[in-house]
């Protein structure tokens, strides 16, 4: 079985630093619309020094919908902090890996299941939602062998609550970290750097940037390293944490040693997520097996009256399950696996459309999912995003909006109700971003076009306003209008847009 450090070791710094910056600087759940491939090339061959005078910044925020219809808020950085952020982790990637090294080598199991790792196929180092049954899920089996209770439990607000200065502790140790207070000490200059993309703040890092992910795991396998020495026995998915024991006296004890191990790095539980379990438990959610015995779980050939039933039981399913809209992503995944009839497919598409209204969660599947799997026509497309777009105006849900838009210029549509002054009132970085393409691409309104620009100058003179809408701003105007690096990388034609030209 591999170790947790075994999974580490398989990057050079190189990887480590084309991972981070090429495939980890914007959030999967933005609309498919960014990459930051041309930026990485440019930083490695040019090895720019984005050293004017080194200031923190602010980033973009963005919130996307949970399964439980709760947002969850995400960040975008200011780009040459993120690179100075994952290139100092590059250049010092030997030094964290021995702290990996050292916090997991008691270890008798990974205890860390959802780290970084290389992917087949692919560059990028960390996926949110990747599972291995090899090397991570029969690890807890062994687990049951004298076992009778389980205890979940979770950290309140994870990312948001780490203490940037919470990083050194975990690294050299606490009362080392507060005498080594020099600046030039490694550890410190990693706080420095972390802090650097989240305005010199130190509470919290942001949530979707992958760098993100192994600052926390650093705080984080620090704590597992107390509870392993400690002989408990559990796994963690990123904060998520299932504990086996043999009596309930055990999981409250494992209860207030992990509690007492979380505050020495300013991090609590999530007390209203806490449960103590008595086992055995089925190891599959009930809605996952009830899923999967129906026919369609079992069918390759979905037939109109198999699907019609399969929804309804996933429907009850919903309501069953405190409307957990992750049984109709899962039912979503399940289809794409199968062949559909012509009225099943034309009966799939309707119910899915319309579900997706309801649980907004399911709008960033659509696409894959539904449109280009199943060649959705354009004008059903358009039908669609048009609603989408006037129920997130209602709703106040500006993922809804941006996707809406999104559809529209992939598929080359207009949407009703879009207007400047539509997107104007949202105050939402991305949604100007995406109103400017929708007025260049689509509409080809040069009215709005000079709308957006003269937005974008306006928001230019606001270091504040700038930092929060710096993709907007950059991508729209030109390198006469930017400044010092911004201007630079313009002029070196660097765009952090896919497929779509401003």
């Amino acid at each position: 079985m591999r170790s947790y450090f075994d999974f580490m070791n398989d990057f050079n710094k190189e990887e480590i630093l084309e991972g981070l910056v090429s495939h980890g600087m914007f959030s999967e759940k933005l609309p498919p619309i960014f990459e930051s491939h041309s930026f990485y090339e440019y930083c490695k061959n040019e090895m720019p020094k984005f050293n004017n005078t080194y200031k923190e910044s602010n980033y973009i925020k963005y919130e996307s919908m949970r399964h439980i219809n709760v947002p969850r808020s995400f960040g975008i950085p200011n780009p040459m902090n993120y690179y100075k952020l994952c290139l100092f982790i590059s250049e010092n990637w030997e030094l964290i890996k021995m702290h990996f090294k050292e916090k997991t080598e008691l270890e008798v199991q990974k205890v860390s299941k959802i780290h970084i790792r290389k992917m087949k196929n692919s560059k990028k180092i960390f996926q949110m939602n990747y599972k291995n049954y090899q090397t991570d899920e029969f690890e807890q089996i062994d687990y049951l062998l004298d076992s009778k209770y389980l205890v979940n439990v979770d950290i309140s607000t994870c990312f948001p609550s780490i203490y940037t200065h919470s990083i050194p502790w975990a690294l050299v140790g606490k009362s080392s970290a507060k005498i080594d207070r020099n600046p030039n000490f490694w550890f410190n200059q990693l706080d420095f750097y972390t802090r650097g993309i989240n305005n010199g703040e130190t509470h919290g890092i942001l949530i979707g940037p992958h760098a993100s992910n192994i600052l926390s795991e650093i705080v984080l396998v620090s704590v597992d390293s107390e509870l392993v020495e400690k002989g408990w026995k559990y796994t963690r998915n990123v904060d998520d944490y299932s504990c086996y024991v043999n009596s309930y006296e055990e999981s409250q004890n494992f209860l207030s040693d992990i509690t007492n191990s979380l505050k020495k790095y300013n991090l609590i539980l999530n007390h209203k997520k806490t449960a103590i379990s008595k086992l055995p438990l089925c190891s599959t959610e009930r809605w996952i097996r009830e899923l999967n015995m129906s026919p369609l779980g079992r069918d390759s050939y979905i037939s109109y009256k198999t699907l019609k039933l399969s929804i309804d039981l996933a429907l009850d399913l919903l309501q069953s399950n405190h409307e957990n809209a992750a049984i109709l992503n899962y039912l979503i995944k399940i289809i794409d696996q199968k062949e559909l009839s012509k009225n099943a497919e034309k009966y799939y598409v309707r119910n899915i459309l319309h579900l997706s209204i309801l649980y907004p969660y399911l709008i960033p599947l659509i696409d894959k999912y539904i449109f280009e799997k199943l060649k959705v026509k354009k004008e059903v497309i358009k039908n669609y995003s048009n609603i989408v777009f006037k129920e997130g105006q209602k709703s106040n849900n500006k993922e809804m909006m941006c996707f809406s838009i999104y559809f529209s210029i992939k598929y080359e549509f207009e949407v009703e109700d879009l207007t400047f002054e539509s997107i104007y009132e949202t105050n939402h970085c991305i949604l100007y971003l995406l109103g400017f393409m929708y007025s260049k691409s689509v509409i080809k309104n040069n009215e709005d076009i000079k709308l957006y620009k003269k937005l974008a100058k306006e928001l230019k003179k606001n270091k504040e306003d700038f930092e929060e809408n710096w993709i907007f701003i950059y991508e729209v105007l030109t390198f006469g209008l930017l400044n010092s690096d911004w201007k630079i990388l313009k002029q070196n034609n660097i765009s952090f847009l896919k497929n779509f030209s401003t």
